[in-house]
């Protein structure tokens, strides 16, 4: 497999997230010196799992990514082949909205809520779907690791959660 064959990732790369990423899927090959002999095993496991055990340092953040970049084609090609806005094709998916203050449940014990927003159910093609999917997947990518306060990290993990959801629900239409 030559150092290019994996190189780019179109989608996370326009989001600022490098090809070279340790956890995002099919990662470049990185040459690392002879000593340590993580490139040999990690060429070994591309061998015998078609992929490396680096995709599972932050597997959070592969699945997120490997979603994301593969939704994003969907909606690209595959909305070229069938009719994505088909509204005979309704999906009701969960949509966040914040949770007021005053209605934040806080546990006992606890010095936050357990969550910041909260579903509602609403109905939506399956592009409009998709995208919303996408919107909450994409906030996950561009700040999981480098945002350090509990709300809003709190909020960046309740869009990931909700965007896998949304995944689950719309799985069937999932084809073209």
């Amino acid at each position: 497999m030559g150092k290019d064959e994996f190189s780019h990732h179109e989608y996370l790369n326009a989001l600022g997230i490098a090809s070279d990423e340790p956890c995002i899927f099919n990662t470049i090959q990185k040459e690392e010196p002879a000593p340590n002999g993580r490139q040999d095993r990690f060429d070994e496991e591309r061998r015998r799992f078609g992929f490396d055990s680096r995709e599972t340092w932050s597997l959070r953040d592969t699945m997120a990514g490997w979603v994301y970049s593969h939704l994003m084609m969907f909606l690209d090609i595959g909305g070229k082949v069938v009719n994505l806005e088909d509204e005979l094709a309704m999906y009701d998916i969960p949509v966040l909205e914040d949770i007021p203050v005053e209605d934040r449940v806080i546990p006992a014990g606890c010095n936050h809520p357990e969550a910041y927003q909260k579903e509602k159910m609403e109905s939506h093609t399956l592009g409009e779907s998709i995208r919303i999917a996408c919107d909450y997947l994409e906030n996950f990518l561009i700040h999981a690791d480098k945002v350090f306060e509990y709300e809003a990290e709190a909020r960046i993990f309740e869009k990931a959660q909700c965007a896998m959801k949304i995944v689950a629900i719309t799985f069937p239409g999932l084809w073209w």
